[in-house]
């Protein structure tokens, strides 16, 4: 007998429709005076199958009578037919309304009947009118002359309604309106089990009709059910509240992942009947893909009738699989007997699923080999099919591709919160909550890593108060730790991870193993990097590419795709979910170095495990040494380019690198490099301490070398005095460190001046004027004045160099500013920038004389334009701190007075442009208090001049212009103030 001539099914899908109209008739009159619902009617009346529920109000009566009826999809319904069944109701039961509910389609007389019993008449009226319509069905109109006037009274408030909804769209409309109404009541649903709740609810009416007594139910029950607490839906079990589940599913999650369900839900939602719609969930193992799937099935269980779950990590597991879903398929249960060969299982699985009256659900999970996958999905079915994969690179065809990354903060905080039995976050004190948060990030917010380390905390007796202990000694061992693996998982993060490693090691001694290996030094180097935005070339030139060899003495080095498989590589990466793509380096330096900028995202708990999994060896010093170099290449590029938000992103790599490199002690002449650029890059973000700090290790780290570099030395050393002569520096002035710092650039310019004079004249300049400063001049130290004339005398003897000579024009233009000649200094900008001399702080001083200047002369549009240029150089990054106070200061003087004086309304963009500029928020902390003074009050004259009165009050009011400070350049400033309150009175 085939299914859809199966009596048995037939009638359960008639009482499973029955069912799920009585609850979305529940949810109709949740607001009204309803206290019961009276599942298959009353007791012990007449007729009582008449009725299929009825509703009562507070008082006993009988609000509403219902019946309904379910015909197989396609069928129709006669006038004469919904008569026959709408009468019985009518006839033998006293209620307010009635009602007729059916799936099937109306033919011409079933519309009639609706529209005429919708519309308002007699009991004379509605009986000519229905003695019409049935003209042709005598035996119901035989029924129909027998009705007395109060039967037709009665039929006058009956109403036939047809509902073409399958059973799956019907569910749907239920769902929704429980999460609706579950959001209004503030307990949501989202990921936590609608489809559970839904099918929950139906069971709950089916029993009730299967026993008369407790065949009451009643709305506050009702309501009851509708708000019940997440957690008891997302921990029930499935064989309770689903359809049948064929094979081991996970537990369902205990931390809602909306995030990741809702692209799941959408991509399902839109398939076409008969066409199985696939998703796959890629990621790294641990990282939640399992659990995501079963959260989508403990939200969505009530859309299908059988769920099956197959275990694909060999070939052996899927094929046993299998054979369970063909047994429930054949027989009903997944325990039957089967003989049959690969190929006949697959056959016979594809069959029935393509013939299944019902919809079913098909999780193929852990898929170990994509192809072999393939030819067991299914073609056509009511159906959805979900892989979990950690293979990112396969083609999967027409499915839909999600990436399952780590949790968000606050799901990590949750689940670490929930296994170390505390309290709800929101409810952690201040410092415990911060701690959590520290806990959380330092584990990548990766499910499996937060897991095992909530499990090894557990175990030994450890919890929250213990996390610098676990950081410091534990989190290795307890990524590691075989103990504290979840139940539903096979191995640990370390064993996971080591699994990926193992077989690319495998793929890279294959014959065309060239790409793996290549993969492999790629993944080595990026667990000593930041996670985020990893450029995939300077990975790759690092394994291949040996600085000794090659000619280029500066700038970042590439490599020619058609010639190393740097592609390739990437892809081997992921076909592991080792990395993902992430977002391209900002700022391009060279559009014609196609892909340099394609950058990958690595789990900071994945480097984690690499560096402990990776051994150090003979060669590591030799490794880390091209690695730091190549960074080191990357990073100051975009410095001196003043590409500086590209510079932020590659900052981040540097920084990592040279901690690592300084935690294990390893030193080498490019290293010192590294740590000498990259403090520079530190003191212009404002942090001279850690600058200081570095420039003392990347000194330590020449010394001891067998042939120490002395310019690299002399550089860092005429750095720290820098900070000295600047005031920048957070340590007290020792003259005698100064003095030999000095003292050692004299000595060593004067060693290289016959063959390298542009490096001496470069260093004797800048030693020169650090020591013409006003804080080492005050400083009476024989050595210094000595050595200050040594500096001048070797100076005029070898004439200044291009670059000095750019330097001069800067202070020139400088002073041309000062003595009130804006012309003069905009063509000394113009000329510096013409020659390319000058990069990076040099460069940007340049621009930033020219704005002011063109402001000064009141060239708006021009000075707005050059504004534009400087900004798009700086990015969201925060850097030159010095250069970004001193714009707004000098440029927002100049549109201040112009706005304020009312000679011009133009420089109004630029002033806005100025005070919207992120950065300057950014420099406000590296500012003193008077400077941060003006610069509110030139965000004052702005609101003026947009209208903003209330603001500029407010500013008034809050701020004294004593603050504007004493100096002679603060009496500009003290009258604009009296201009901007003179403007504000005039308005008021």
């Amino acid at each position: 007998m085939s299914r859809d001539n199966d009596g048995g099914r037939n009638a359960a899908r008639g009482l499973r429709y029955q069912y799920l109209r009585t609850v979305e008739a529940m949810l109709d009159v949740l607001d009204d005076t309803i206290t019961a619902v009276r599942i298959e009617g009353p007791r012990g009346g007449r007729q009582v199958n008449a009725v299929d529920f009825d509703m009562v109000d507070g008082e006993g009566q009988v609000r509403l009578a219902a019946q309904v009826k379910s015909i197989t999809p396609g069928g129709t319904v006669s006038a004469a037919a919904a008569f026959g069944q709408l009468l019985p109701l009518v006839v033998n039961h006293d209620a307010a309304h009635y009602q007729l509910l059916t799936n099937a389609s109306p033919d011409p007389g079933a519309q009639q009947l609706a529209t005429l019993l919708a519309a308002p008449g007699t009991p004379d009226e509605l009986r000519a009118g229905l003695t019409a319509l049935l003209a042709n069905a005598p035996a119901r109109r035989e029924q129909l002359a027998a009705l007395h006037d109060w039967q037709l009274q009665r039929l006058s408030r009956a109403q036939v309604l047809f509902d073409l909804r399958d059973i799956s769209e019907l569910r749907e409309a239920l769902r929704e309106r429980i999460r609706t109404y579950r959001n209004r009541q503030r307990e949501g649903l989202g990921a936590q089990s609608a489809g559970m709740l839904t099918r929950a609810i139906t069971a709950e009416v089916f029993d009730r009709a299967a026993d008369a007594d407790q065949s009451v139910f009643s709305m506050s029950r009702f309501r009851e059910l509708l708000l019940v607490d997440g957690s008891v839906l997302a921990l029930a079990t499935g064989a309770r509240d689903w359809g049948v589940v064929v094979g081991t599913m996970p537990p369902i999650p205990d931390v809602a992942r909306p995030d990741r369900l809702e692209p799941l839900v959408a991509a399902l939602q839109q398939a076409p009947r008969q066409q199985p719609a696939r998703v796959v969930l890629t990621g790294p193992s641990g990282i939640g893909k399992s659990s995501l799937a079963a959260a989508y099935l403990a939200d969505r269980a009530d859309t299908y009738d059988v769920i099956f779950w197959v275990d694909a990590e060999t070939p052996f597991t899927m094929l046993a699989a299998f054979r369970q879903v063909a047994a429930y398929l054949r027989t009903g249960s997944p325990d039957g007997p089967s003989s049959a060969v690969q190929d006949g299982v697959r056959a016979e699985v594809h069959t029935a699923l393509s013939c299944f009256p019902g919809r079913w659900a098909l999780v193929i999970d852990n898929v170990s080999d994509p192809r072999l996958v393939q030819s067991w999905i299914p073609a056509i079915g009511d159906g959805h099919v979900i892989l979990t994969a950690v293979d990112a690179t396969a083609r999967y065809r027409s499915a839909t591709v999600i990436d399952v990354g780590a949790m968000t903060a606050e799901q990590a905080m949750t689940l670490l919160a929930r296994r170390l039995d505390l309290p709800r976050t929101e409810q952690l004190a201040i410092e415990e909550h911060a701690t959590l948060r520290r806990l959380a990030e330092a584990l990548g917010n990766y499910p499996l890593a937060l897991e095992l380390a909530a499990g090894y905390l557990d175990s030994l007796g450890l919890g929250l108060a213990d996390t610098d202990v676990y950081l410091e000694r534990l989190k290795i061992r307890s990524l590691a730790d075989e103990q504290s693996i979840p139940a539903d998982y096979p191995r640990t993060l370390i064993g996971a991870v080591s699994l990926c490693l193992d077989r690319l090691g495998a793929r890279a001694n294959s014959n065309d193993g060239e790409a793996a290996l290549l993969a492999i030094g790629m993944i080595g180097y990026a667990a000593y990097l930041g996670s985020r935005q990893l450029p995939i070339h300077l990975l790759a030139a690092a394994v291949i590419i040996d600085p000794n060899r090659t000619d280029r003495p500066m700038g970042l080095l590439l490599l020619d795709p058609s010639k190393s498989p740097v592609d390739e590589a990437t892809r081997e990466l992921r076909r592991y979910s080792l990395v993902a793509y992430d977002a391209d380096l900002p700022q391009e330096a060279d559009p014609m170095k196609i892909g340099s900028g394609r950058t990958i995202t690595v789990n900071t708990v994945i480097q984690d495990v690499l560096r402990a999994t990776i051994p150090l060896h003979d060669g590591t010093p030799d490794a880390f040494d091209q690695l730091a170099n190549h960074v080191e290449r990357w990073h100051t590029a975009a410095v001196e380019l003043n590409l500086l938000h590209r510079a932020a992103v590659l900052f981040s790599h540097a920084d990592t690198l040279a901690r690592h490199l300084i935690q294990v002690g390893i030193g080498s002449e490019r290293i010192a490099l590294l740590l000498g650029n990259l403090a520079a890059s530190y003191r212009i973000r404002g942090d001279t301490a850690t600058a200081e700090d570095l420039l003392r290790i990347e000194i330590d780290i020449l010394r001891q070398a067998s042939r120490p570099n002395e310019l690299l030395i002399v550089q860092a050393e005429l750095t720290l005095v820098e900070f000295a002569a600047h005031g920048i520096s957070p340590a007290p002035v020792d003259t005698w460190r100064l003095a030999a710092y000095l003292e050692h650039a004299l000595t060593f310019a004067n060693q290289i001046a016959e063959e390298s004079r542009d490096a001496a004249v470069r260093l004797l300049y800048q030693a020169s004027k650090l020591l013409e400063s006003p804080r080492l001049l005050a400083i009476e130290h024989a050595d210094l004045r000595r050595i200050r004339s040594a500096c001048n005398d070797l100076l005029a003897q070898l004439g200044p160099s291009a670059y000095t000579r750019a330097l001069d024009a800067i202070l020139a233009a400088n002073e041309a500013m000062s003595s009130g000649q804006p012309d003069r200094a905009e063509q000394m900008c113009r000329d510096i920038l013409n020659q390319n001399l000058l990069t990076g702080h040099g460069e940007l001083s340049a621009r930033r004389l020219l704005i002011e200047a063109l402001t000064a002369q009141q060239h708006w549009n021009e000075a707005t334009a050059e504004f534009v240029r400087l900004r798009a150089a700086f990015g969201p990054s925060a850097m030159h701190h010095d250069i970004v106070s001193d714009l707004v200061h000098n440029a927002g003087m100049h549109c201040a007075l112009s706005i304020i004086t009312g000679i011009d309304e133009a420089p109004i963009v630029l002033l806005t442009e100025l005070t919207a500029w992120p950065a300057v928020y950014a420099a406000l902390d590296h500012v003193t208090p008077e400077y941060q003074g003006r610069l509110r009050l030139v965000t004052a004259i702005k609101d003026l001049a947009c209208g903003d009165d209330g603001a500029v009050e407010a500013f008034l009011h809050s701020h004294d212009p004593a603050a504007l400070g004493a100096t002679p350049e603060s009496y500009g400033w003290l009258m604009v103030w009296q201009q901007l309150r003179l403007a504000s009175v005039r308005l008021e």
